[in-house]
């Protein structure tokens, strides 16, 4: 007993101290939450109050002033913000600045916000990768040191491949969970969102999957262009119909927090609106476009006899360093679940 309260005693030590209800009088120095970045009207008042140390866009500590000593309840709106105590002046600062928590859409949003716009729109993926295959990337050559070949991608990723959206920056992809066309095995379909209700405890689950070999497919067209007869080495004969299948997909990079679509949400719906969330459910997918950026690869897929069907498939792909998958409400643009 005595080693377990020594334990949580020595743990609680190098633990930062909370400052939920400001001290008086206010110590020498504040230290400030090392995952929060004021935004700059925030930073315009604190200073008037306090002489700040900086961290990037964190608020490493900060002296009171002798004006704020005497009226310390300026500070109260931040007081969550505010250690006491802190143990670790080394910490990174790990916030996002108001630029860096923009997502762009149409219209753009922030990681922070709890609701979009109705209908919101992310960016026109096929637009997208149309601009950066123009662009041409960097293709490495087997002669080519991996030196060599950073060199050119870096050069290639220095301008925006289509208005402001470019390397690193933050996008959103964004579609009603009907339109997503669904993923095959073995010839039999499944949905890229399947999504199930318990009314007993009015949990709706959604489980989107991966529907394209490179992660979440987007679009699809299948368009027939003829039919022959065809025979396996035993003679039988089967009619094969030959299609032509259009898709993009969207890549998950492996350097991103995110690294498959496979994921599950779970949200408390009562029964009256089930029904109707179910028809509205849409995904956010947000992350950073990532080298390669796009590519446009050509496959074939040949007949058998279970499923004869010959395909000629043109795949176009964007690659995303993502960062988080959001469930929304299509039609409202609420946020109701983020992963």
């Amino acid at each position: 007993m005595l080693r377990v309260i020594f334990l949580l005693t020595l743990s609680s030590a190098c633990m930062p101290v909370w400052a939920d209800a400001l001290p008086t009088p206010l110590p020498d120095t504040l230290y400030f939450s090392p995952s929060w970045c004021p935004k700059k009207e925030e930073l315009v008042v604190l200073s008037k109050h306090l002489e700040l140390t900086m961290n990037r866009c964190c608020i490493l500590k900060a002296t009171p002033l002798p004006e704020t000593i005497s009226n310390p309840e300026v500070l109260a709106p931040w007081s969550r913000m505010i250690y006491t105590k802190n143990s670790d002046l080394d910490a990174p600062c790990v916030g996002l600045t108001e630029e860096e928590e923009r997502v762009i859409a149409a219209p753009s949003f922030s990681l922070v916000d709890d609701s979009l716009k109705k209908n919101p729109r992310g960016v026109d993926v096929d637009k997208l990768i149309a601009a950066i295959l123009k662009a041409k990337p960097p293709v490495k050559s087997e002669f080519e040191s991996n030196a060599d070949f950073d060199v050119r991608m870096e050069k290639f990723s220095e301008k925006n491949f289509i208005g402001e959206v470019g390397h690193g920056r933050r996008v959103a992809v964004i579609s009603l969970s009907t339109a997503l066309p669904g993923g095959w095995i073995g010839g039999f379909s499944y949905p890229a969102l399947d999504v199930s209700y318990d009314a007993e405890t009015e949990t709706m689950t959604a489980t989107l999957k991966r529907s394209c070999t490179h992660g979440l497919a987007l679009s699809r067209t299948t368009i027939p262009k003829r039919l022959y007869v065809a025979a396996n080495g035993f003679g039988q004969k089967v009619n094969v119909a030959v299609v032509d299948v259009t898709e993009t997909c969207l890549e998950f990079s492996e350097a991103g927090k995110v690294k498959s679509p496979n994921w599950m949400f779970k949200l408390s719906v009562g029964k009256k609106a089930a029904a109707s969330t179910k028809g509205l459910l849409g995904i956010a997918v947000i992350g950073r476009l990532a080298p390669p950026y796009a590519q446009k690869e050509k496959s074939h897929e040949a007949p058998d006899m279970r499923y004869p069907v010959e395909k000629n498939i043109v795949r176009r792909i964007l690659t995303l360093n993502v960062d988080t998958i959001w469930l929304i409400n299509y039609a409202t643009g609420d946020i109701l679940s983020k992963e």
